[in-house]
């Protein structure tokens, strides 16, 4: 049963690398997001699905609100965690 699953997430990997790859811009997207320290090609096309293009949002900080990676403050500059204040 595990390796039936293990085989259906490497062809749907395949897939969507197909995908990502035949869209210069989502190509180009994903690229630019993989710059960044600990974001893979998995977690890069997540956030692409989950925001979008990004056009809706004025700034960087509403795209943050919105999927939630805005910090939480408890008291005066002590940073306690990541709050889910966007939408889910």
């Amino acid at each position: 049963m595990i390796h039936f699953i293990n085989t259906q997430i490497k062809a749907l990997e395949k897939t969507i690398k197909q995908c990502v790859n035949k869209d210069n811009i989502l190509k180009n997207n994903v690229k630019l997001l993989c710059f960044i320290p600990a974001i893979s090609f998995t977690t890069a096309v997540e956030f692409i699905a989950y925001l979008g293009e990004g056009k809706h949002f004025k700034n960087a900080k509403s795209a943050a609100t919105f999927a939630g990676l805005t910090p939480m403050i408890k008291s005066l500059n002590t940073v306690i965690g990541i709050s889910k204040i966007g939408y889910p």
